[in-house]
């Protein structure tokens, strides 16, 4: 499954707005969720609830609307949120096996930062294989690639498909924790 997460606030736009609004379009898909989010997507969005989990947010909330009446409850839904990382937060944990893109008033910010791909498509083995050597790389999905580990190449995932020449010949795509990695002809060797 692919799950397109569109962000959106009225933070500034309106006297003491301070919450983030999540909109989800949830597909069947064969394209990669790179693809998928750089296309304009129509259809259905639906609203993305969470739980609220603290009385003291609860209490401001009923402050917030004027709300007296119908309080909020610790475990009422509401569809705001405190930040987008929140709402990555509760989406990752509505959707544990879906690729996940998370827009910005529909645009796709990073690449790198803003897309989950847990099912990575046509993920291609070389045949060949390379040994780790003095690599400069940090993230956690680096963890494998240590001094003198053994790798096997993979073709260039489709989303760096369009890149110039140059980023193509200066390294190989092994496979990372959970994503494909590059990794620079300076620090490996074929073996």
């Amino acid at each position: 499954m692919k799950v397109l997460v569109n962000i959106t606030t009225y933070a500034g736009l309106s006297a003491g707005a301070v919450h983030f609004y999540a909109k989800v379009h949830e597909m069947d898909s064969d394209e990669s969720i790179y693809t998928i989010a750089k296309n304009r997507i129509i259809g259905r969005w639906e609203d993305f609830y969470r739980i609220l989990e603290d009385e003291k947010e609860a209490n401001t909330l009923t402050i917030k609307d004027n709300n007296r009446k119908w309080p909020y409850k610790v475990g009422d839904e509401t569809w705001r949120f405190n930040s987008p990382e929140q709402i990555r937060e509760w989406v990752e944990k509505a959707y544990p096996e879906a690729d996940i893109a998370f827009l910005r008033n529909k645009e796709l910010i990073s690449e790198d930062l803003d897309v989950i791909e847990r099912n990575p498509s046509n993920i291609i083995k070389t045949g060949k294989k390379i040994k780790i050597g003095c690599f400069e790389g940090f993230s956690p999905e680096f963890v494998k690639l240590v001094e003198d580990s053994v790798h096997e190449e993979i073709e260039t995932p489709e989303r760096y498909l369009d890149r110039d020449e140059q980023f193509h010949q200066d390294g190989v795509w092994v496979w990372g924790v959970t994503e494909p990695v590059r990794v620079l002809n300076r620090e490996f060797s074929y073996i």
